[in-house]
């Protein structure tokens, strides 16, 4: 099931162990009571109240919360560290890598981006979890043909150091996996 997945890969982002440390990325704390809490807040004037974006991304933290321990919490406007921005500011679909310490992280949702598998994925890389298809043993699992893949994002697929797998096992069916065409010609 979709829960048992979420639960045994994202589990094992709230261990802090020194895996997190090779990135150089900032886990979410953990509560006393097990859970981990992510504050966010909308961006009003560039995902605007009744735009269908937010409606996708509160199921997408519904999912969060009913599979996982971690809780998307929605917050009044506040831009300070440790708080999420859910914005659109036209780059398509991104955010950072972990906590940003020295300020609000962003999740940016651009109008295509509108999916949940999307803002899924996007929620995890600000636990801090990087792309499957870029695990050091994924030449074991799948085959990329670098000669495929547009310049400008060949980058998405150099291979990220062992500590950035949390000691999971390789997933083709993770939502951090790029689909079989994903930037290429």
């Amino acid at each position: 099931s979709l829960c048992g997945k979420m639960v045994a890969i994202l589990v094992s982002l709230l261990i802090p162990l020194v895996n997190a440390i090779e990135l150089n990325i900032t886990l979410w704390p953990i509560n006393s009571d097990g859970t981990v809490r992510i504050p966010f807040f909308f961006d009003d004037n560039t995902i605007k109240k009744g735009d269908t974006r937010r409606t996708t991304f509160l199921k997408a933290v519904g999912r969060y919360k009913d599979c996982t321990c971690i809780e998307w919490v929605q917050v009044p406007r506040n831009e300070t560290p440790g708080n999420v921005l859910v914005r659109d500011n036209n780059q398509g679909c991104s955010t950072q890598l972990g906590l940003e310490d020295s300020g609000t992280n962003n999740i940016s949702l651009a109008g295509r981006c509108n999916k949940l598998g999307i803002m899924l994925h996007e929620m995890a890389h600000t636990l801090g979890m990087g792309h499957t298809h870029q695990r050091p043993d994924r030449d074991s699992y799948v085959e990329i043909w670098k000669q495929n893949v547009m310049d400008a994002y060949r980058i998405f697929f150099d291979i990220m150091g062992w500590k950035s797998t949390y000691g999971t096992p390789y997933d083709y069916l993770s939502i951090m996996h790029y689909s079989s065409m994903h930037f290429s010609f």
